[in-house]
């Protein structure tokens, strides 16, 4: 589970640039290269999103070369070798798609087993989204937030964020704490603009978060935080079964009515201006470190 993914725009990519770590290693220790498709790093597919990257262990981490660790995210169980869940059947020994053990893998059946633990409106709706947590999306994201850390700037530059680009914020800074972040479609998000799943023992915990930047001075009003809860109630009943709900905001204040939701909803909390000042701070330490579960006790 433990290392990152570096994310490409697809296998073939993510393929060329694994077999250049490679290469640039051997001659580093002075080996001779093997000739392809020998390569340094399997890829990976998530398993959710279809996004592909290059899954590098915490061994090879800290002397991986910088140039390669721009984009990157944290490993977890929705990121799956793509050998086997593509290709041909193959017989493993060692880990396998369902963990350490010894079997015969059929790609087609065990890409099925593993979207099965997934409701198919979630599915779509992360398939088919117009927006994707890719390359370009996180470096701005990044951008963004290591400005804002300058406490000087950090109150004008989250009152005055595009609304789409505060939405990519929000998911970098969930996904430098370990979540798999997935966007929705600019129009017609129901309600939602991100998907963050963790992963338990009992499958991925699935959160729905809605953006909303406000006035740092401002409450948040209640027909935002009412929206919120019977999309949530939706989603959980109908749509893409989600465990919890989160409203994410500039303002600094929660109002009454969001108050008194945050206290009788368990599955529904409210981030204000402080808690993302908090997340923007820290972010570096998050991006840089490896993943450790009790992050999420950072978040929900």
């Amino acid at each position: 589970m433990f290392g990152y993914i570096l994310l490409f725009d697809d296998a073939s990519q993510a393929e060329n640039v694994s077999r250049e770590i490679y290469v640039e290693d051997c001659l580093a220790n002075g080996n001779q290269p093997g000739p392809p498709p020998a390569k340094m790093f399997g890829v990976c597919e998530n398993i959710l999103s279809g996004e592909v990257g290059l899954h590098v262990p915490p061994k090879y981490w800290l002397t991986l070369p910088e140039r390669f660790k721009i984009a990157n995210v944290h490993k977890t169980p929705l990121w799956i070798d793509q050998s086997f869940i593509t290709g041909q059947p193959m017989f493993f020994i060692g880990s396998g798609p369902f963990g350490f053990g010894v079997g015969f893998n059929d790609p087609t059946q065990t890409r099925k087993i593993l979207e099965g633990n997934f409701a198919k409106p979630l599915l779509d709706e992360v398939r088919n989204s117009t927006r994707k947590y890719t390359v370009e999306v996180q470096e701005r994201a990044e951008r963004f937030i290591l400005d804002a850390a300058d406490s000087s700037m950090q109150e004008s530059l989250l009152a005055t964020v595009d609304p789409i680009l505060f939405e990519e914020v929000v998911a970098e800074l969930l996904s430098s704490k370990g979540f798999d972040v997935f966007l929705t479609s600019r129009t017609r998000d129901r309600g939602k603009d991100i998907y963050a799943a963790w992963p338990t023992q009992n499958g991925p915990l699935l959160m729905m978060v809605e953006c909303k930047r406000r006035n740092p001075d401002s409450a948040i009003d209640a027909i935002s935080i009412r929206a919120l809860l019977g999309q949530f109630t939706y989603e959980r009943s109908h749509g893409s079964v989600v465990n919890c709900a989160m409203l994410a905001t500039t303002a600094r204040r929660r109002g009454i009515v969001a108050c008194d939701f945050s206290e009788k909803v368990t599955d529904l909390s409210v981030k204000t201006f402080e808690d993302l000042s908090a997340w923007i701070m820290t972010y570096g330490k998050s991006r840089s470190g490896l993943w450790v579960p009790n992050r999420m006790k950072d978040v929900l």
